[in-house]
């Protein structure tokens, strides 16, 4: 069987777990209440692991390898790329040596998920924000 047929079953799965684990202190779970360490638990922890290494239980099945996230800062000369990880988290850029979009367009799915553009930007923030805290010093 090809990997890559395994990355979406993996990745449902992945978010089907997320959704149903109520963390026990709050009571009014929900899309609106995620803080950017759920959401990256739930949405890309698969892919780039739970330390944000790349080392995902899904990446093997990439056909680009996928980035350490821990790095970014480094690889951007020492200054956190803010406004390229938002647009790749949102889907407004895609990395053409990857060829076709292995990453989901979560501002699409925020977009579905509440159509609210300042509901999508915060998501999109949240999760840009805890990306950041990842990175090495």
């Amino acid at each position: 069987m090809n990997k890559r047929m395994l990355v979406v079953p993996m990745l449902l799965m992945g978010a089907a777990v997320g959704w149903s684990q109520k963390p026990a202190e709050d009571k009014t779970f929900s899309q609106d209440a995620m803080s950017g360490v759920q959401m990256y638990k739930l949405y890309c922890a698969t892919c780039h692991g739970t330390d944000g290494k790349g080392n995902g239980p899904a990446a093997s099945a990439m056909k680009a390898k996928v980035p350490d996230l821990t790095l970014l800062t480094k690889n951007a000369g020492g200054k956190f790329p803010l406004m390229k990880v938002q647009q790749t988290i949102s889907g407004d850029i895609l990395i053409p040596s990857h060829g076709s979009r292995d990453m989901p367009i979560y501002g699409d799915m925020f977009r579905d998920v509440k159509r609210d553009e300042s509901f999508v930007k915060q998501r999109v923030g949240l999760l840009t924000g805890f990306v950041e805290s990842l990175q090495k010093k």
